[in-house]
């Protein structure tokens, strides 16, 4: 599902052009031994770089160095000016040359970095930034599957598509969604419908269910119509049940058709409070359900449920590969 187009990064302030150049911080400032060009950004910063360390890293700039470069004024080194600013610059030197790494707060620079970093084919660096989307999984799992789809990454892609069912694909929003081809943007949708699907189906299915204080096989154990109600979804076995099962599972099909991970269906606030897990309102005095808390099945429905919903997640996201890159 990749993207090949590649679109222009975010408009940058304007700089005059007599603005006056200041030097980058270390370590690219001009203190560095050995520095034969200097690296102007589009905000007039300049990086003091050794051509030997941007040629390994760059074919771009080897050839271009093979031109001869235009000396300054005061004989210093030649400058060559660059479309990128210096944030982006910067970010891109730091992860060609042996110094600390740079840090990102957006993913929208670790995009630009990468643009930059595909139009100088510096393979290195390209592979290096998408290291950053990491951090962002949790935070921007669209974005990062944006970009995962542009750079040809299947794991990143699949990473993204996972964190993206702790969510409702409607709701979810990011500023990188305007990268995103509509193509690969209608694959992701159909993946995560698939999902929703087959996890909203466990619910309706009886293979997991056990008898146990609340649940009850073949017959109900007691005849009033209050604690004990029959299953009515068709299957091969006869369901008996208190009414505050069958309300949960309504609760978590519901939750599941949009949001389809056993997280989602095991929080206090979709489970309910222990008083609602209480059957009291049967009217017969021979009840064995009468009066009882049944927190270990109030635990233990839900907790089953969830594991057989995200197995049959699973499943789909193994089946549909798809939802990678192609």
């Amino acid at each position: 599902m990749a993207d090949s187009s590649t679109p222009n990064t975010s408009p940058q302030a304007a700089v005059s052009p007599d603005t006056k150049p200041r030097s980058a911080g270390t370590p690219f400032d001009s203190q560095r031994p050995g520095v034969d060009i200097i690296l102007r950004s589009s905000d007039r910063v300049d990086f003091y770089m050794h051509k030997f360390v941007l040629s390994l890293a760059s074919p771009i700039f080897e050839s271009t160095f093979i031109i001869p470069q235009p000396q300054t004024a005061d004989d210093g080194p030649p400058v060559v000016d660059l479309p990128e600013d210096s944030p982006t610059l910067e970010s891109i030197l730091r992860l060609c040359n042996p110094v600390p790494p740079p840090t990102f707060t957006r993913i929208a620079d670790i995009r630009r970095v990468w643009e930059a970093a595909l139009k100088y084919e510096m393979d290195g660096v390209r592979a290096g930034v998408l290291v950053f989307l990491d951090s962002f999984l949790d935070k921007d799992p669209l974005g990062v599957f944006a970009l995962g789809c542009r750079a040809n990454r299947e794991d990143l892609c699949q990473a993204a598509a996972t964190r993206l069912l702790h969510h409702s694909l409607r709701s979810i929003q990011s500023d990188e969604l305007r990268y995103l081809s509509a193509y690969s943007y209608s694959k992701l949708a159909e993946w995560h419908a698939r999902c929703c699907d087959a996890a909203a189906e466990v619910t309706t299915k009886r293979y997991w269910f056990a008898s146990n204080g609340v649940l009850s096989l073949w017959e109900a154990r007691c005849q009033c119509t209050n604690c004990w109600l029959p299953d009515h979804t068709p299957s091969q076995n006869r369901w008996y049940a208190c009414q505050f099962v069958w309300d949960y599972l309504r609760r978590a099909q519901g939750i599941l058709e949009s949001s389809p991970r056993s997280a989602a269906i095991t929080s206090e606030d979709v489970i309910g409070s222990s008083d609602i897990w209480y059957p009291c309102t049967c009217s017969s005095i021979t009840c064995g359900t009468r009066y009882r808390h049944y927190e270990w099945e109030r635990r233990t429905i839900p907790m089953i449920l969830g594991q057989n919903v995200d197995r049959a997640v699973s499943e789909v996201r193994v089946a549909v590969k798809t939802i990678s890159c192609v």
